[in-house]
Parts: structure tokens; sequence; C-alpha cells
């Protein structure tokens, strides 16, 4: 018998990107202007404007690696701490990748 494989609903990964988010934003953003020596407002526009990049490249990303999970036959829920690993950090890696030039654009 074959059971269906659960994902992640929209309205989950929602709420966890925007709890992730504003948390971060919270934190970091006046660190930030502490660290550079930049006004606040300056580095807390760019923080949310890496904030949305980041909420609007976050599902598609989770999709492609739930999608990659369910075609080797894997739960994308049930995923294992290797593949969390490795999904968090290819996460990263694409938002580095991502944000680097934005930010050393904004802060010139």
């Amino acid at each position: 018998m074959t059971q269906p494989i659960i994902t992640r609903t929209p309205q989950d990964r929602l709420r966890h990107t925007l709890m992730f988010e504003i948390l971060l934003l919270a934190m970091l953003a006046p660190m930030m202007s502490l660290l550079l020596n930049r006004d606040i407002v300056d580095v807390g526009m760019l923080s949310v404007v890496i904030s949305i990049k980041a909420m609007l490249i976050n599902p598609f990303f989770n999709y492609l690696f739930d999608r990659y999970d369910v075609r080797r036959g894997r739960i994308p829920t049930e995923r294992k701490l290797s593949g969390r690993l490795i999904h968090a950090a290819g996460l990263e890696i694409t938002l580095i990748a991502t944000s680097l030039p934005l930010i050393v654009w904004w802060l010139m």
C-alpha cells in the first residue's frame, strides 16, 4: 500500500517565513547599524529589501527541494538531520549569492 506524500501547506511556509524575517530584522538591523557605523534608516531599509528578497526566494527554494525529495521517494516532512543540513546550507548559499551584490551596491 502506498501512502501519499504530504508536504507543508503554503500557509505554514508563509507563517514560518514571516516569523523568521521579523525576528531577524528586529535583531540584526540595529546591530549592523552599529557595526558599520551607518544610519539605522539606511541599514534598516537594506535589511527590509533583503528580507523581502529572502521571503520571495524561500518558498520557491523549499518547493524545489521538496520536489527533489519526492522524486527520490523521500517524505519532505520526515527529512533526516543530514537532509535538513543540506537544505539549510543550500538556502543560505542561495541567499548570500543573491544578496552580496545588492549589499555592495547599497553601501557604496
